[in-house]
């Protein structure tokens, strides 16, 4: 199993590597406060000359080649700045990032916490009794969360509960009259649903599968009582692939949250990378929050490895 394990983390690293580095590329095309003082340069003088070109690269640091500063960007990853924002080159991007990322974890964590306390009861519910009430339930919650995008949802829940109910706010914000928590629970619920809906689907089916495999008709057969062989049968076995869906779900909170922190104006990374990509690119901190997307990513899988070996041993061979 550590062998399993070990190699899982060095092709963690590997993909890490790689990811970044692509992203790095990619994200050296967007006009950066450089391509906008040359602009405004030109503009002003008619033309530059490739030394005062350079010049404004090199308040910037693009004045190297791309691969160089790539290194110097994974450098600065063990020196703990994660590089320096254009916006302000004495400020380091790991301290935005720390500034923002509050914000975002209690959304993502309460929406995962929300999703999965609500999505396994429903699932097993739709699963023990098909065509039941849960069941038609769950197909209506299923198809709300996977097939509404966040911000068709964020809008309707706005509309029904800020606009013609006005029990709840509509922004997240420190002048508020509310309590945070009571502004959190919009957003919280529009992220959740989009774990709801899968997790939903998938507890449903695999249990479904499990309970018509033989070793559960002997179950029955032999007295044991419905309750445990749902539980510690039916719903033990199904773990495995609803544990993946769970897992599958977390980097869609990631990207979620960069549209309902839009919408209800709640000040985390994701709204902070949409502010940082806008023209001229703040291109460091695009490159940070990108990362530490590509990072829970990463980890997830990886625990997701280490949590089947768990359940199954069989999977490390």
């Amino acid at each position: 199993m550590l062998k399993f394990i070990s190699k899982r983390i060095v092709l963690s690293v590997g993909l890490f590597l790689i990811l970044t580095f692509v992203l790095f590329i990619m994200l050296s095309f967007l006009p950066s406060y450089a391509d906008n003082e040359i602009s405004s340069h030109i503009q002003e003088y008619g033309s530059i000359t490739k030394e005062q070109e350079l010049s404004y690269k090199a308040q910037y640091g693009l004045d190297s080649p791309v691969v160089t500063r790539y290194v110097k960007w994974v450098k600065s990853l063990f020196a703990g700045t994660w590089s320096y924002t254009f916006t302000n080159r004495s400020t380091t991007v790991l301290s935005v990032i720390q500034v923002k990322i509050g914000e975002t974890l209690i959304l993502m964590s309460s929406a995962l916490i929300v999703g999965v306390v609500i999505a396994i009861p429903l699932g097993m519910l739709a699963a023990v009794k098909p065509g039941g009430i849960a069941d038609n339930i769950a197909n209506v919650v299923t198809f709300i969360g996977v097939s509404l995008p966040g911000f068709i949802i964020a809008i309707f829940l706005i509309y029904i509960f800020s606009a013609r109910l006005n029990i709840l706010p509509s922004m997240v914000l420190v002048t508020s009259k509310y309590p945070y928590a009571v502004q959190m629970i919009l957003p919280v619920v529009c992220v959740s649903l989009h774990i709801v809906g899968p997790v939903v689907k998938q507890v449903r089916g695999s249990m479904l599968d499990v309970m018509n495999a033989e070793y559960i008709k002997t179950a029955r057969s032999k007295g044991i009582s419905e309750r445990r062989v749902i539980f510690k049968h039916v719903f033990r076995n199904a773990t495995i692939p609803v544990t993946t869906q769970i897992g599958l779900s977390v980097p869609m909170l990631v990207g979620g949250s960069v549209v309902v922190e839009q919408i209800f104006t709640i000040n985390g990374i994701g709204r902070t990378l949409v502010v940082a990509i806008n023209s001229p690119s703040d291109i460091p901190v695009v490159m940070g929050i990108v990362t530490i997307q590509v990072l829970v990513v990463l980890v997830v899988n990886l625990s997701l490895d280490i949590i089947y070996t768990l359940l199954d041993p069989r999977v490390a061979y």
